[in-house]
């Protein structure tokens, strides 16, 4: 399901309620993060915003064959990555081999210059960013600023605040978290952000990550397919 035009009203913000039901989230048949992401990547020409992850995760993604990069490399026509980690991004092509990642910050002019010279694109990747911003508005606001005009779409993905497992955390009296994050979202308050960023979201469909035991595989499948809203990530499509 689409964001609906009344949805809209209430993002921009045109309307105002104090309860609000927001229904517009669509059940992909696309569950899985890596699979939903590698769709919208499928054929296209893609930027991927903060595609090194962390030095000490890499390995054990690519031999697992769950990198983001790597896999949107594997399905789209092209996939130019940027990382201001530029200690992680040489890490990366020295041992990896991989050449199609590059360090920089995508504010900085000599960066946007370089995707302008190329364009068009197709999509830029947000994958797992926004939840570490101070502020997250600021941030999609200079995206649309710097690549307006320069990218058809942005696909932004955050860990959804409705999860399964944070439920069921606190009712064992804790909160499991990345110590670095400074937000959780839900899929209106990730689609508000979006909005006050000036841009339009499209779409917010629930994900899940890998699972990590076949008990819990089993109990998230059964729950998750029948209630999306408790998977364990929301990916947002929006149009610049």
């Amino acid at each position: 399901m689409n964001i609906s035009a009344k949805d809209l009203d209430y993002l921009n913000p045109r309307k105002f309620s104090n309860n609000y039901h927001f229904k517009s989230v669509r059940n992909s048949a696309k569950q899985s993060r890596l699979d939903l992401l590698s769709s919208e990547c499928a054929g296209k020409r893609v930027i991927h915003m903060g595609a090194a992850d962390h030095l000490n995760l890499i390995g054990n993604k690519i031999q697992s064959g769950i990198w983001l990069h790597g896999v949107l490399t594997g399905v789209a026509q092209e996939c130019v990555g940027v990382d201001t980690a530029a200690e992680v991004v040489e890490h990366i092509r020295k041992t990896y081999g991989v050449t199609n990642i590059r360090a920089g910050d995508v504010f900085s002019e000599s960066s946007a210059n370089y995707f302008r010279q190329q364009m068009p694109w197709d999509v830029m990747i947000l994958g797992e960013i926004l939840e570490h911003i101070p502020d997250p508005v600021a941030f999609l606001t200079q995206i649309h600023h710097y690549y307006s005009g320069v990218v058809e779409r942005l696909v932004i993905t955050v860990p959804n605040a409705l999860r399964f497992s944070n439920f069921f955390n606190s009712l064992r009296g804790y909160e499991a978290i990345n110590t670095d994050h400074k937000y959780w979202f839900t899929p209106y308050t990730i689609a508000s952000v979006v909005a006050a960023a000036g841009l339009t979201p499209r779409w917010v469909a629930p994900c899940h990550y890998v699972w990590e035991s076949p008990r819990r595989q089993f109990l998230c499948r059964f729950l998750q397919r029948r209630f999306p809203f408790l998977r364990d990530c929301l990916v947002v499509n929006a149009s610049l």
